[in-house]
């Protein structure tokens, strides 16, 4: 199985719904009850030691002290998706967590006419809470990845040293000059989130363009998101690409929360959205399943949520009474479906 988080602390969009949950299932996870299961979990390494905070460590407490399972870290995600053709066959029993939509494609292109063998299909009747997971979320029409948490991509700027700016063209004024920090879209969900988010604006013939002038206009683009924020807290730029949820981070940390202020240009933003999936082959699917249910459930959800500093999936977590105080949604969401990506 596979879970994320961004480098500080995490990586993550909600849409408005009213579904009811089915069920929602606590305690014991059902059909073995004795004897310890092991999960092994592939995931990002921040999901786990973030310099800031990190879920993962709360996730595999929380689950061992309240199943019958035990959970160990197999593998980095990248490990997993990007393997030496010999190592593909031993990654088939595990469990990853937290792939995004891109992710996925990238995964199938790698592996070709086995790509779409490489995870299950989830069955949703087997994992309690499904039916409250939020709209507008599937990861493809396969049902491979659960979603399990989710943001949006967005300009975080410095009040005191520059307004925000309105439009995407706003980037390419002279007060604007210099201003930018952006992340090498291959290596960061932010930068690949801001590149698609250009190609929705401008389209697929002037995009580039569109980059043209960004450039002209001193536009930095570093390698990951760690970097790009690293040189932004170092006041080396006034805006930075990064998530919607910023302000809550920097409240947390006691920072000026005026220089985590966040906007959305032309009011629009990109989804980021991050999910759960089984290895087709794993001898336990039954435990994946449990799994699966255990991060749907309305109080890991709830906790999931404040430690990776993400908005939950489900319609029946119940968040902190200030949560929702610093977040910010765009007025209009861009999705990029498996499809279309």
């Amino acid at each position: 199985m596979w879970t994320k988080a961004r480098g500080q602390g995490r990586e993550p969009t909600r849409v408005p719904a009213a579904r009811t949950a089915r069920r929602a299932r606590t305690g014991r996870p059902s059909g073995q009850s004795g004897g310890n299961r092991t999960l092994r979990v592939a995931t990002y390494p921040p999901y786990l030691d973030a310099p800031s905070v990190s879920p993962g460590g709360w996730v595999k407490e929380e689950l061992e002290s309240t199943t019958d399972s035990r959970m160990v870290r197999a593998g980095e995600r990248d490990q997993l998706l990007h393997p030496a053709p010999a190592a593909r066959p031993a990654d088939r029993g595990r469990r990853l967590s937290r792939p995004t939509v891109d992710d996925l494609v990238r995964a199938d292109a790698a592996l070709g006419d086995g790509g779409s063998d490489l995870f299950r299909e989830a069955n949703p009747d087997a994992i309690g809470n499904y039916d409250a997971l939020e709209e507008g979320l599937a990861f493809d029409s396969q049902n491979r990845v659960v979603p399990t948490e989710t943001s949006y991509i967005s300009l975080v700027y410095s009040q005191n040293d520059i307004d925000a700016p309105k439009t995407l063209d706003d980037l390419l004024r002279p007060a604007y000059e210099g201003a930018l920090l952006t992340q090498d879209p291959t290596r960061s969900e932010t930068g690949l989130g801001f590149l698609l988010r250009t190609i929705e604006n401008k389209g697929e013939d002037d995009y580039l363009e569109y980059w043209s002038a960004l450039q002209d206009n001193g536009v930095q683009i570093l390698g990951s998101w760690s970097d790009a924020y690293a040189a932004y807290s170092n006041g080396e730029a006034s805006i930075v690409m990064s998530y919607a949820t910023d302000q809550v981070f920097a409240a947390r940390s006691d920072e000026d929360v005026s220089e985590h202020l966040v906007a959305f240009p032309n009011s629009q933003s990109i989804a980021y959205i991050a999910g759960i999936a089984g290895f087709a082959g794993s001898e336990n699917t039954e435990l994946v399943d449990r799994f699966t249910e255990f991060m749907l459930s309305p109080r890991v959800q709830s906790k999931v949520t404040v430690l990776n500093v993400a908005f939950p999936v489900v319609t029946n977590a119940n968040l902190p009474a200030n949560f929702d105080d610093l977040p910010h949604a765009p007025q209009k969401t861009i999705s990029y479906s498996y499809d279309r990506l």
